[in-house]
């Protein structure tokens, strides 16, 4: 068995990647899927926020293991993120340790102190998804350092909890307007959304995770939406702004990715601390999701997570009907 350094340029090994981890992941769990066009996408293009490393396991010319490296390049720098996957009928031979004891070389040859690595498995009474990453992550000496719970609706289920709840959510937010659209920004919005960007690492939980605040300007805001259509993302937000002051009191974000036509994925439900109280949290989503309806008739379902010290998010997206389908622990151990 070998670990080959995965070539961008080379379709070939980049399909059987793809393909790869497509086994692995319908043996696996039923849900936190990638998307093919997505995974194929980010490993052949550059990225300006991150430096990937790929490395194939090969055993006669069959992929049977990969590692996924992750190398923050603005903030984060002290972090490297490692996924490593194998083959279910490889597994049990010592290929997921070579692997991670090359992640943990190539974190320290970077000068990264930190090795973070993530296991999807089962919570509660979820099904679907099978527990092998957490005593992975535990035999190699990781530690759990924030587990996120994810959660899924039906969006045409939830249309009656959401109408509901609505006018009572937009009383207690009567001085916003929301806004919605699809990116890229429109000029006269991309400040605001700057702004809000550079609170998502201090505001959102990271649990035992350390770190640092992102700054956003408008220029990482532009490129970080022209690489996610690269990617095949479509991305809809939505923004609460002031009408007395015109200050952005928070935003939604919600994607759709290219394979994937009747799922979207909400990742960031933020309010700005002085702007909390006034119900914003809901009226984003339950406008998010009418957003969706009406722009993509395809999708079906949307899901999210929330760390479970989240308590108020995970209040929040249950008034709405998500219910849990699987968690997601992050660990991590000191390499330096």
């Amino acid at each position: 068995m070998r670990l080959i350094a995965l070539d961008p340029a080379d379709d070939t090994a980049v399909d059987a990647f793809v393909d790869f981890a497509s086994v692995v992941e319908n043996h696996d769990r039923d849900v936190f899927r990638n998307c093919p066009v997505f995974l194929r996408r980010r490993l052949t293009t550059v990225d300006s926020e991150v430096d990937l490393t790929v490395f194939a396991a090969v055993d006669a010319d069959r992929v049977v293991g990969a590692l996924m490296l992750q190398l923050p390049k603005n903030e984060n720098t002290h972090i490297a993120q490692a996924g490593v996957a194998v083959h279910p009928l490889f597994r049990r031979r010592g290929i997921g340790t070579r692997l991670m004891d090359k992640a943990v070389e190539l974190a320290r040859e970077h000068g990264r102190g930190t090795l973070v690595t993530d296991a999807v498995h089962p919570c509660g009474e979820t099904t679907g998804i099978t527990d092998t990453g957490r005593p992975f992550a535990k035999v190699h000496g990781f530690e759990p350092a924030l587990t996120m719970t994810g959660l899924r609706v039906d969006l045409d289920a939830a249309r009656a909890r959401e109408d509901a709840l609505w006018d009572s959510v937009r009383r207690a937010c009567a001085d916003y307007e929301l806004i919605s659209y699809t990116c890229p920004t429109p000029e006269e919005l991309v400040g605001g959304v700057a702004a809000l960007s550079s609170r998502v690492n201090s505001d959102i939980p990271h649990g035992d995770l350390e770190v640092d605040e992102s700054t956003y300007d408008v220029r990482r805001v532009r490129e970080s939406e022209v690489k996610e259509s690269g990617w095949g993302v479509t991305k809809l937000v939505t923004i609460a702004r002031h009408r007395g002051t015109g200050r952005f009191g928070g935003y939604s974000t919600g994607r759709i990715f290219a394979s994937a036509t009747d799922v979207a994925s909400v990742g960031i439900t933020l309010v700005d601390p002085e702007h909390r109280g006034h119900r914003l949290g809901l009226a984003l989503k339950i406008q998010l999701h009418r957003d969706l309806r009406r722009s993509h008739p395809t999708i079906r379902v949307v899901e999210t997570g929330n760390a479970n010290e989240n308590e108020h998010m995970l209040r929040l997206n249950e008034q709405l009907g998500f219910a849990p389908v699987g968690c997601m622990t992050a660990f991590q151990k000191s390499v330096g």
